[in-house]
Order: structure tokens, then sequence, then C-alpha cells
């Protein structure tokens, strides 16, 4: 068993983001290309065009190793969005599941509008979270057929299911420590 640490990389001007996947590839010696491309596939889709898939990067995980850089600098290709774009804080929350304890937990920003906030609860709407859990299975298929698994946690437990939150996640950019005032 090696895991693999694969760093999705966006940004929007001079900010930029990250989701970071943990991937059992085996007894390989590498992420298969088949993966890359298919987080690739899974992010674009859902990312607003005024944000960019910057590139894929990826090492073993637990290391301090270069990572292997896969350039990518696409836009994304959610144009079936409508209204603007939320601050990028407001999140879609996405569980992955699989085996007994904590789940693991993504954050996926970019995606969201105004016209995807249903009611005054801040609900997502359903069409848009069935297609982001639709993709994400899919992603699950193509590691499996692959013969890698993505993990969660210490124990690195496989993935088998996903599913999202109804609610919109806040999520910080960053975390700095509030300056008490003199």
């Amino acid at each position: 068993m090696a895991i693999w640490e694969v760093r999705v990389v966006f940004k929007t001007g001079d900010r930029q983001w990250e989701n970071v996947y943990h991937i059992d590839v085996g007894s390989l010696d590498d992420v298969p290309v088949g993966i890359i491309s298919g987080l690739q596939a899974y992010h674009l889709p859902l990312l607003l065009p005024i944000y960019t898939l910057s590139k894929i990067v990826r090492r073993p995980a637990g290391t301090t190793d270069a990572f292997i850089e896969a350039i990518v600098n696409l836009a994304g290709t959610r144009t079936s969005a409508t209204g603007f774009a939320l601050p990028l804080f407001n999140t879609i929350g996405l569980f992955l599941g699989g085996g007994a304890g904590k789940p693991g937990f993504k954050y996926l920003r970019g995606a969201l509008t105004s016209d995807d906030i249903i009611d005054e609860n801040n609900s997502i709407n359903t069409a848009l979270l069935a297609g982001v859990v639709t993709s994400f299975d899919a992603l699950i298929a193509a590691a499996t057929t692959a013969g890698v698994n993505f993990v969660y946690g210490a124990t690195e437990k496989f993935i088998t299911t996903a599913s999202a939150e109804l609610a919109v996640q806040m999520r910080q950019m960053h975390r700095k420590r509030k300056r008490s005032l003199p």
C-alpha cells in the first residue's frame, strides 16, 4: 500500500486554493494518468469560468519530495450557472464516506452563484448537489477501474460513497489569529 497526496490547485488573480486527496496506488509507482485527468474532468464542470484550474500536483504522502506537476491552466466550464458568483468562502460540503468512523470532508469552492441558493436557509439547488455527487461517484468508479482507491483519515479508509450537504458551508480562505487592540 502506497499513499500519494494529490493536490488540485485553483486560482483567481493572485489568490489560490486547493483540494487535497489521498490515493492508495497499491504497488504502482505513481498515480495513474487516468486519475489525474479524472480529477480535472470532475472539477472543471463545477468551476465557474472566472476561476482557473491551475495545476494538479502529486507526491508520496508524508514525504518532503518535490511535487510532480501536471499543468492544466484551464478556466472552469460551469456555463449553466446564472446570477453572480458567491464569495469563495461559500462552499459545497461533500462528505466522503466508506467503512466505519468519521467520514472525510471536502469543501468545493468556486461553484456557487446567487441563483444556486433556493431559500432563506441557504439551501443549495438539489440538482446541482446531485450532479456533484454523481460526478464524484464516477471518479471513485474510475479509480477502482484503474486499480487505485481514494482514502481518508489516519487509518486510510477507502472512500466508497459521497453525499453533499444541503446548506451552503462556510470555509475560510485562510486562518489568521485575531489581534487584540491595545
